[in-house]
């Protein structure tokens, strides 16, 4: 009896549905329940399905009561989707399919089977309470080894270049090389780990451009001059380098051509120098994938005054430097 009352009430759901002319309804067969379970049929008279010899029943609303045709996708198997669903269309207060519990508080479910032994006393319907409110959301998947490595990237320690100028940094001179090289960090590493995964981020150096401040030339005080971009951190020359020879191929060495006068240089007497270290980051897991991270670079600006060295007569015959 108790199962009768589902069906009837489900029917007519059903019914009001057909009657507003959705298809979203809610029935049940020998072979399953569910929203949409029947293919619309033909209007006519009810026909057993004894006389029918396909096992089709037209009813009321042109609906077909055709076992065959249970909707499951692009298939007519009854048992192809077994699984849960929310009813479309909640049952009326008051309702078996609700079991007696609060509709406010949960939704009823359907399963295309009533063969399935989880569907319970109201045969293939059944009561689920909405999430408690403050329950602890499900857990998060673990992290991918790219994820990790972005982890990685943002725990190494990359510094800023410390600037150095040779072979002295207080007498630098126009026509005369001036050697450029920043500290040398050696790589950077950090490591990020998930359970049993542990990725490796890798920082190492590549490459210094460095932007003199001068200008091209003592007549065009608004066009600067052209960076330079060394390999590596560049070299100390050491004390007694030449500064009148030509450095060899690949020294990280400039050139200045304009004084830092306080009229070239709004009252300051120095010129603007910086240091753009470019950097490469690769990553390795645990897991054996690996990969390059993009890096953006680090950047630290100093002033240095640029003056001329000039001859004058002692009474030794030595020469001495002039500003």
């Amino acid at each position: 009896m108790f199962l009768s009352t589902a069906v009837i009430v489900l029917l007519a759901t059903s019914q009001a549905a057909a009657d507003n002319g959705d298809d979203a309804g809610v029935g049940c067969g020998r072979s399953g329940c569910g929203a949409n379970a029947y293919s619309a049929g033909s209007s006519g008279n009810a026909t057993s399905s004894t006389n029918s010899g396909s096992g089709t029943n037209p009813g009321a609303g042109g609906r077909t009561n055709t076992e065959s045709s249970f909707h499951t996708g692009s298939t007519s198997d009854p048992t192809a989707n077994c699984g849960w669903k929310a009813l479309p269309i909640a049952p009326v207060a008051g309702s078996p399919l609700w079991g007696g519990n609060d509709p406010s508080a949960g939704y009823v479910e359907y399963s295309n089977c009533l063969a399935d032994p989880s569907a319970g006393a109201l045969a293939g319907y059944r009561y689920v309470a909405n999430a408690r409110p403050g329950a602890p959301p499900p857990p998060s998947p673990p992290p991918t080894p790219e994820e990790l490595a972005q982890q990685a990237y943002k725990q190494l320690p990359i510094p800023d270049p410390r600037m150095n100028f040779g072979p002295d940094g207080s007498q630098i001179a126009v026509n005369y090389w001036l050697y450029l090289w920043i500290d040398d960090p050696g790589p950077i590493k950090a490591t990020a780990t998930a359970g049993a995964v542990s990725v490796t981020a890798t920082a190492k150096l590549s490459s210094v451009t460095w932007t003199m401040g001068e200008p091209i030339s003592p007549d065009a005080l608004n066009s600067a001059a052209a960076p330079i971009t060394c390999q590596g951190t560049g070299v100390d020359p050491g004390p007694t380098v030449d500064t009148t020879a030509e450095p060899a191929g690949g020294t990280c060495a400039y050139l200045y051509k304009v004084r830092s006068t306080p009229e070239r240089t709004g009252g300051s007497g120095t010129w603007p120098v910086t240091a753009t270290a470019n950097w490469t980051i690769t990553w390795a897991a645990t897991t054996g994938q690996a990969g390059a991270l993009p890096a953006p670079p680090t950047v630290s600006t100093t002033q240095v005054r640029v003056g001329a060295w000039s001859t004058v007569m002692a009474a030794d015959g030595a020469s001495v430097p002039g500003g």
